[in-house]
């Protein structure tokens, strides 16, 4: 339940942050935290893309994020390999686990 509120309150960030987006092409996304949870990250992520997240419950690591007028996918792959983690996308689902 505490993260499904935390990504919430992530996603009203990230909405509030769409006027900064207007400058962005179509398709892209910007946004800044000084310090976030990955698996909120990957939720909003899935968010934008319109997908279902499926996340590994076990990503306890968080740290600044900026990303500015970024696709969604070249930032979340960027992530994902930052963390060593498998990111795949398949039948609607975002999918986030331990490699």
């Amino acid at each position: 339940m505490k993260r499904t509120i935390a990504a919430i309150l992530s996603l009203g960030f990230v909405c509030f942050s769409n006027l900064a987006n207007a400058a962005c092409p179509d398709g892209q996304l910007q946004f800044a935290f000084s310090n976030l949870k990955v698996s909120e990250a990957f939720a909003i992520f899935a968010d934008v893309a319109g997908l279902r997240p499926q996340i590994d419950r076990s990503l306890t690591q968080s740290e600044p994020m900026n990303f500015g007028c970024t696709p969604w996918r070249v930032a979340a792959q960027n992530l994902a390999d930052r963390h060593n983690l498998s990111l795949r996308i398949e039948n609607g689902f975002l999918y986030v686990s331990k490699k």
